[in-house]
């Protein structure tokens, strides 16, 4: 069998409510890819959480984790998190908090930064925090950015199929879900 013929269906998320809700799933796997250089940081972000009947009930902090190495399976290193609340409706802006003494190397510093600029602007905040202007999808202001799913539920982390279902980078049994606990 051909890599082509086992590659997951991967799509660019490009809008802000559909990047925060897919890095809230608790299972995301994100890549930033500025199209004018082809720089580009693979990024996860992960949480713990219990099934309950109409939902998951979040255990944890949302951990940032960037690839440093080569292996886009192992190697990334921990280089901060994001409040658990932040998964939370409502307008209140919860701020990525990098690690603590910094990142161990130049590759992690440079994730954490990029995180932290993408999370500010999804959430339509400067990197210090500031308001930026009003705008209902402030990503699009990028026209050299683009934000890449790996092809997986950014929830439950199985394979999409469904093409709405690629398009938002979570499945349709998670999409349930997500609108039966109001954060669709």
């Amino acid at each position: 069998m051909t890599a082509a013929a086992t590659a997951l269906p991967r799509a660019i998320l490009s809008t802000d409510a559909d990047i925060k809700r897919f890095l809230l799933g608790g299972n995301a796997t994100i890549t930033v890819l500025n199209t004018e250089t082809g720089e580009r940081r693979t990024i996860k972000v992960s949480c713990k959480r219990d099934k309950v009947d109409d939902g998951w009930a979040i255990k944890s902090p949302f951990f940032v984790n960037v690839m440093t190495g080569s292996c886009n399976e192992e190697h990334f290193t921990y280089t901060g998190l994001v409040p658990s609340n932040a998964a939370k409706t409502g307008d209140k802006f919860y701020a990525y908090s990098p690690k603590r003494g910094g990142a161990r190397s130049e590759k992690a510093g440079q994730g954490s930064t990029a995180f932290k600029w993408l999370w500010s602007l999804i959430h339509g905040r400067n990197s210090n925090g500031s308001a930026r202007t009003p705008s209902d999808n402030h990503v699009a202001a990028y026209s050299n950015l683009e934000i890449w799913h790996e092809g997986r539920c950014g929830c439950c982390g199985r394979k999409l199929t469904v093409p709405e279902s690629i398009d938002r980078g979570i499945g349709p049994v998670c999409w349930d879900r997500l609108g039966a606990m109001g954060a669709r």
